[in-house]
């Protein structure tokens, strides 16, 4: 298990390479992100170096400048690699990307998780799928009961 300084510092990589790639400095992505400060700058170099916490929000506004989804900020490369075929040569996103993060915004991450696995099936696969999920929705224990 990752301890926090761990998570910090693959949190501000992640984003120093998406900002790099982009070829933003820090002070432009300080701006994207919202800071006012005169010391902006230095911090979007604690955050890249995994000194400074990021607040929920704060991450919301690095993925939306960069770009990039929470998911991919926070580590999970499965829901990158996804997305990251996606883009097109100018960095722009297609629409399957953005319904995956208009998915994890209405319906939550676990959600997007399975829209990313299910995507990854091939038809009979899906089917197969598609087919579990309906019996689990006929097991009583396993759904959630109105009213309740």
């Amino acid at each position: 298990m990752k301890n926090s300084d761990q998570i910090k510092k693959e949190i501000g990589e992640r984003i120093r390479q998406l900002r790099v790639q982009k070829g933003m400095s820090q002070e432009e992505l300080a701006t994207a992100v919202g800071y006012k400060s005169e010391n902006s700058r230095s911090t979007v170099n604690k955050v890249e170096k995994g000194i400074n916490d990021i607040t929920q929000s704060r991450l919301k506004a690095y993925a939306k400048a960069l770009g990039t989804t929470v998911a991919y900020l926070l580590g999970y490369d499965a829901y990158w690699d996804k997305c990251d075929k996606q883009f097109n040569s100018h960095g722009e996103r297609n629409k399957e990307s953005i319904a995956f993060d208009a998915v994890e915004q209405a319906f939550g991450k676990e959600a997007a998780k399975l829209l990313i696995l299910f995507s990854q099936l091939n038809e009979q696969g899906k089917e197969k799928a598609l087919d579990s999920l309906y019996d689990l929705t006929e097991i009583i224990k396993y759904t959630e009961q109105k009213g309740e």
